[in-house]
């Protein structure tokens, strides 16, 4: 047995899609994504409030690291690390979401 956290998504504010398209033909397990994401001036304080769900709307493990501030100490530009799983031939949207997760529980789920 597994466990994933799970969320509703309607708790959390949706800020960005990442669409990652698959196109030479081989299932990606795991593959490294890094993205660098703007934000506005006061709209982001600490990393702490983000979270990115998979195209199940699991929590996905997200590294990140501030790029820039704005002169009121917000964010300005973030770099983010993760993870993709994808398979051959196909598109997958992973949700960059504004919100707390850590009052969450995790799903039970059975591994194959």
């Amino acid at each position: 047995m597994t466990y994933k956290p799970s969320i509703k998504q309607e708790q959390l504010d949706h800020l960005f899609s990442v669409m990652i398209e698959e196109l030479s033909g081989f299932d990606r397990i795991n593959e490294p994504v890094t993205v660098g994401l703007p934000f506005p001036k006061g709209s982001l304080k600490k990393l702490s409030e983000l979270s990115l769900l998979d195209p199940q709307g699991h929590i996905m493990p997200l590294q990140t690291q501030t790029l820039d501030r704005w002169p009121d100490q917000s964010l300005k530009w973030v770099l983010f690390d993760f993870q993709a799983t994808i398979a051959a031939n196909t598109i997958a949207q992973y949700t960059l979401c504004h919100g707390e997760t850590s009052d969450f529980q995790p799903e039970r789920q059975q591994s194959a």
